[in-house]
């Protein structure tokens, strides 16, 4: 570096002011790359595709399915998953302005590639050796019992209970849909429900063709069920708890003499639920849990074939949805007591 002295033979300020200019440059540009990467979203990009990319090494180390919602907002970017990265991207950047982050993928994972386009939000699925971004997979069939229950339907008493009507309303939500608050309520999907139920010789513990009427209680309808002494009953109930599960549920009493008929005719309802072109991927899970029927707040009848169906779940956007496929429900759970009668 070059050097000017004064005529005494010391430095000249010259190399300070030099240094200050370099140093003035040098700190321009860096807030100038900052403002860049700030109005690009870089390290918003950055910890979306870690945070990602840490769920799916978690869901590889899990044994059995997970779906994992992802609570930050992902709209304004591109999510691109591919075999061993997630990179995060808006629509019109170049190459090197993607952020990618790796992870590390077992070898009996399956992972198809996907590049969501400003999605909303993210939901990562394995399912099985499968995983996929906001693709949710059908949920396998359950494996119902062989045991011989054929007949002919035309010749059974099938009772459905709606389990709450008039002034019982059950579980409610209140929604915004097209810009009118819309009040749900259970009664009412179950009112709906029950008349989709296209059956012969369907009978009722509530007069689900009346709006008003006198309140039935548990009682009351257990006393009904022994009056007309059906060869079935199904009870309908809608889920309501606070998560993003949206579950299919069979309730069977564990000391019905009835109880693996029971179980079976559970089982095929909640296969012809799943199978269902329009519902089949919107259920989370399935299950049959069998209960003690005097510890269980809806009707369960030990003297028949007797189900609670739980279904879907009233606070969640997935649960609404399927709520709203009152015709498609009906025609599930009759399907699957067709099935139960037939060779």
């Amino acid at each position: 570096m070059l050097f000017l002295k004064k005529k005494r033979g010391s430095v000249a300020p010259l190399m300070l002011a030099f240094e200050v200019l370099v140093a003035f440059f040098v700190m321009t540009t860096l807030i100038q790359v900052s403002k860049g990467y700030a109005e690009q979203g870089f390290y918003r990009k950055a910890y979306i595709a870690k945070d990602i990319s840490m769920i799916a090494d978690a869901s590889f180390a899990y044994d059995g399915n997970v779906e994992a919602i992802y609570p930050v907002e992902t709209k304004n970017y591109f999510i691109d998953l591919n075999e061993n990265q997630v990179k995060v991207y808006t629509e019109k950047e170049r190459e090197q302005a993607k952020i990618g982050y790796s992870f590390v993928k077992p070898v009996n994972i399956f992972i198809e590639g996907q590049i969501l386009k400003n999605p909303p939000k993210i939901e990562a699925v394995r399912s099985g050796n499968r995983f996929s971004l906001n693709k949710k997979q059908s949920i396998n069939l359950l494996d119902c019992s062989q045991l011989d229950t054929s007949g002919r339907i035309e010749e059974k008493k099938i009772m459905i209970d709606s389990s709450h009507g008039y002034t019982d309303f059950g579980n409610q939500r209140t929604i915004l849909k097209d810009s009118n608050i819309v009040e749900l309520k259970e009664s009412e999907i179950n009112k709906q429900i029950a008349l989709a139920v296209t059956i012969p010789k369907i009978l009722y513990t509530y007069d689900v063709s009346r709006e008003l009427s006198q309140e039935l209680t548990l009682a009351d309808r257990l006393k009904i069920v022994q009056q007309q002494n059906p060869n079935i009953l199904i009870t309908i109930h809608v889920g309501s708890y606070s998560s993003e599960q949206n579950k299919i549920t069979a309730y069977i009493s564990k000391t019905s003499k009835h109880r693996e008929k029971s179980k079976k005719m559970g089982c095929l309802i909640i296969n012809n639920f799943l199978s269902d072109e329009e519902m089949g991927n919107l259920f989370t899970g399935s299950s049959i849990i069998e209960v003690d029927k005097e510890s269980h707040e809806h009707l369960l009848d030990d003297d028949r074939i007797s189900v609670i169906l739980e279904i879907g779940n009233l606070q969640n956007s997935d649960g609404i949805e399927l709520l709203g496929k009152t015709s498609e429900i009906g025609d599930s759970i009759k399907h699957g007591i067709e099935d139960y009668y037939k060779k």
